[in-house]
């Protein structure tokens, strides 16, 4: 809090005492770095993500929030043809990509996606015949899944009638 308001004291006294021109790349220059900063902190829970195989430690709001922001901002840059807009939103834009690929990865909704590809799951018909996904991960009406050792992944298994 102290360096927010040390940013702001120091922006305010540079617009009174600097030419306008010099007072707008100063803060532009600053809220550049700020903008990196909020997009690139999600990133500091990366170790705990990959050590722990959860995302519980990242703040996913934020990677999201902070990716469309760098995204309209890029659009805004890309009309405007101000390059320093352009470059700086697409490094934001690029780690908040980074961010939603962690986040998908290790999700846990998505754990059936990522052992849907290892070729682990079976798709369970309403009557309980199975057949073989593969890597398609082909669905149909009334499906649910299942591992092949036995163990139901949906929540709808009371429907089919499996354990």
């Amino acid at each position: 809090l102290r360096l927010v308001a040390l940013i702001l004291c120091l922006e305010i006294v540079a617009t009174w005492v600097q030419s306008a021109d010099h007072a707008l790349k100063l803060l532009g220059s600053v809220s550049t770095l700020l903008s990196v900063s909020v997009c690139m902190s999600p990133m500091l829970t990366v170790r705990t993500v990959f050590r722990t195989r959860s995302v519980d430690s990242m703040p996913a709001d934020l990677a999201l929030a902070s990716l469309v922001q760098a995204l309209i901002w890029l659009l805004c840059g890309v009309l405007l043809q101000d390059g320093f807009v352009v470059c700086t939103n697409a490094a934001n834009a690029s780690v908040g990509f980074v961010n939603l690929a962690i986040l998908v990865r290790f999700h846990p909704s998505m754990t059936w996606f990522w052992q849907g590809l290892s070729g682990k799951l079976v798709a369970v018909g309403p009557k309980g015949e199975e057949d073989e996904l593969g890597e398609k991960l082909l669905f149909g009406g009334g499906r649910e899944m299942k591992e092949l050792a036995g163990a139901a992944h949906a929540s709808n298994s009371e429907d089919t009638g499996l354990p």
